[in-house]
C-alpha cells in the first residue's frame, strides 16, 4: 500500500508543478499585455495542503527501504553515522507532521503513529550500534565483550543487523558501553599518533648553497621546531592518559624520536653556527679536510625529508664529533687572534669576525683597508705602489706620502702593520720639522697648502706656545702686547684668506685654524688684561 500511496502522490505532485509553471506561463504573458494578472491562491491553498501528504508518504517509503537495506546488511558493514543522520532528519520531519496533519486523524493514526513508533523503536538500537561499529573496536575488545555476554559476540560478515539486533546486547548495555568507550579512547590515542606521523612525513629541510661552494646550509627551520614541540606536548599528554598500555611503547617510541630529533637539529644549528664563524679562516679544501665528512649537508639537499634525514645512523654522534673538532679549532683560533693582538696591539680595536677576516684575506689590501680605519683613526685607505704602500688616505680626499715606503708583502701582516705604524710617526715627524721651518719663510696662504691638514695644525699650536713662552720669559708687558696685535692681524688674514674661492680641504684647515687662533687669541688678551 505504501509504493502505490507514494506513487499516486508522486504523480499528483508533478501534476500541480505543471499547473505551477503554466500560472507562472499565464502571468507572464498577462504581463506582457498589461491585463489583470489572474490570482493563483486556489493553487497555493492546494500546495500548501498537500505538501504535508507527499512528505509523510515518501518519508514512510524511505524508511521501510532503507530500514529493510540495513537489517538485510552485514553488521560488519553498517555505516552508524549515516544511520544516525538518517535518524535525526526523519525525526524532525515528523515532528513537524504532527503539527502540520493535526486534523487529519485518519492518517495520523494509520500512518504517521505507527511510522513514528517504529523509527523510535530503531532509535533505541542507534547508540550501541554506533558503539560497536566505532573503528577502535578490535579483536580483544570484542573478546571483552564476549566474556559479558557469555557467548562469542564477535561479528562476521554473515551476521547482519537483525541477527546482531535478535542477540539483544541491550541487557548488557552498561558492560558493553564501558568497553566501547575504552576502545574509543585507544583509538583516539592511536588516531593522534598516526597524524603525528603523517605531519612529519611532510616535513623537509630546506636547504641553500653556501657562496657557490658546493656546501650546503640549513634554512627556515622554524617549522620543523615548532612542529617538533608541539608534537612533544602532544606526546606527553597522550602518555599521562589513563587509556595509553595499548600505544604505550609507540607513544614512548615516539617521544625519543623527538627529544632525539631536538637534540640533532640544536647540534646542528650549532655546528653550523661554528663552521660559518671559523669558515673565512680556512682555503680551498681544507675546512673539508678537517671536518668530517658526514657534517656536511650534501646528503641532506639531495633527500631534505625530515624522518629520512632524522633516522639516518649515527648522526647525533657525527655531529658531536663534528662540534667537539670546532670547539678545538675555536680555542686554537682564539689563542691565534690572542697572539696577533700582542704582535700588533690595534688589533684589539678590531672584533673577532673582523680579525679573522683581515687575517683570511692577509695578502689582499682590499680586504685589509675595510677595516683600516679602525686599526688607524681617519686613515681611510692606503695607495700602492707594486708591492709598496706609498701614502696614506682619509674619507676627506686628503692624501699624506709616507717618506720611506712600507713594503706590504711580508711574511705576516702584523709586520707591515708595525712597519707602517712606524713610518706614519716618522712621516708626520718630518712634516712636522719642516712645517716649523717653512712656517718663518713662507706666507700664511703657502704655508697653510704646503702641510697635511693636522701638521698645520700642530705646528701652529707649537709657535704658539714657543712666542708665547719667550714673552713670558722676558716679563715684558708690552711685548705680550705686541703679541696680541700679531694675533689680531693672523686672524684678519685668515679670515681674508677663507672669503676666497678655495678648495674644500683648505677650507677645513682653515675653518680649524681660526678656532684655534680665537682661542690663542683669548688667551694672549687674558695675560694683557691681568697684566702678566
Amino acid at each position: 500500500m505504501t509504493v502505490e500511496a507514494v506513487d499516486q502522490v508522486n504523480e499528483m505532485q508533478k501534476c500541480m508543478e505543471e499547473m505551477q509553471a503554466e500560472q507562472d506561463t499565464y502571468n507572464r504573458h498577462e504581463k506582457l499585455f498589461s491585463f489583470e494578472q489572474g490570482s493563483n491562491k486556489v493553487l497555493v491553498k492546494l500546495q500548501s495542503e498537500f505538501t504535508p501528504l507527499h512528505t509523510l508518504w515518501n518519508l514512510a517509503n524511505d524508511w521501510q527501504t532503507t530500514r529493510a537495506l540495513w537489517l538485510d546488511t552485514s553488521f560488519t558493514q553498517i555505516k552508524p553515522e549515516p544511520m544516525n543522520q538518517f535518524i535525526i532528519q526523519a525525526t524532525k520531519k515528523l515532528n513537524k507532521l504532527k503539527k502540520e496533519l493535526a486534523d487529519q486523524h485518519f492518517l495520523v493514526d494509520r500512518v504517521l503513529n505507527p511510522l513514528s513508533q517504529q523509527i523510535d523503536e530503531f532509535k533505541k538500537h542507534v547508540p550501541l550500534i554506533m558503539k560497536l561499529r566505532h573503528p577502535g573496536i578490535k579483536t580483544k575488545h570484542w573478546e571483552e565483550i564476549s566474556k559479558v555476554v557469555g557467548f562469542n559476540a564477535a561479528p562476521d560478515l554473515e551476521l547482519t543487523l537483525q541477527g546482531f539486533l535478535d542477540l539483544h546486547f541491550e541487557q548488557w548495555m552498561e558492560q558493553v558501553t564501558q568497553i566501547a568507550n575504552v576502545a574509543a579512547q585507544e583509538y583516539t590515542l592511536e588516531t593522534s599518533l598516526d597524524q603525528m606521523d603523517a605531519d612529519l612525513q611532510t616535513k623537509k629541510f630546506v636547504t641553500s648553497e653556501f657562496r657557490n661552494s658546493g656546501q650546503f646550509i640549513l634554512n627556515e627551520i622554524d617549522d620543523i621546531t615548532s612542529t617538533i614541540d608541539d608534537q612533544l606536548v602532544t606526546t606527553q599528554t597522550i602518555l599521562a592518559s589513563p587509556f595509553i598500555e595499548p600505544v604505550k611503547k609507540r607513544a614512548q617510541e615516539r617521544l625519543s624520536f623527538l627529544h632525539l630529533s631536538e637534540k640533532i637539529i640544536m647540534k646542528w644549528i650549532s655546528c653550523q653556527k661554528n663552521w660559518l664563524y671559523l669558515q673565512p679562516i680556512f682555503t680551498g679544501t681544507s675546512i673539508q679536510q678537517k671536518l668530517a665528512k658526514e657534517a656536511r649537508l650534501n646528503g641532506t639537499h639531495n633527500h631534505p625529508e625530515f624522518q629520512t634525514v632524522m633516522t639516518r645512523d649515527g648522526l647525533f654522534d657525527q655531529l658531536n664529533q663534528c662540534n667537539n673538532l670546532l670547539d678545538q679549532i675555536n680555542i686554537g683560533l682564539n689563542k691565534y687572534l690572542e697572539a696577533k693582538r700582542m704582535g700588533f696591539p690595534r688589533f684589539f680595536f678590531l672584533s673577532n669576525d673582523e680579525l679573522i677576516t683581515i687575517l683570511s684575506h692577509s695578502k689582499e689590501i682590499g680586504k685589509v683597508q675595510e677595516s683600516l680605519s679602525k686599526l688607524f683613526e681617519y686613515v681611510n685607505t692606503v695607495t700602492m705602489d707594486g708591492d709598496d704602500i706609498v701614502s696614506m688616505n682619509d674619507s676627506e680626499g686628503e692624501k699624506v706620502k709616507l717618506f720611506n715606503p712600507v713594503q706590504f708583502d711580508t711574511p705576516e701582516i702584523e709586520d707591515w702593520l708595525n712597519n707602517f705604524e712606524a713610518e706614519m710617526k716618522h712621516s708626520l715627524n718630518q712634516y712636522i720639522e719642516q712645517a716649523n721651518m717653512a712656517i718663518k719663510k713662507q706666507s700664511k696662504e703657502e704655508w697653510i697648502t704646503s702641510f697635511p691638514a693636522q701638521v698645520i695644525l700642530i705646528t701652529n699650536q707649537i709657535n704658539w706656545r714657543l712666542q708665547v713662552t719667550q714673552v713670558l720669559s722676558g716679563q715684558k708687558l708690552q711685548a705680550m702686547k705686541v703679541l696680541l696685535q700679531k694675533y689680531l692681524e693672523q686672524l684678519e688674514t685668515l679670515t681674508g684668506l677663507v672669503r676666497k674661492p678655495i678648495d674644500r680641504l683648505t677650507r677645513q684647515v682653515l675653518s680649524c685654524l681660526l678656532i684655534l687662533e680665537v682661542h690663542n687669541r683669548e688667551i694672549i688678551k687674558d695675560f694683557v688684561h691681568k697684566e702678566v
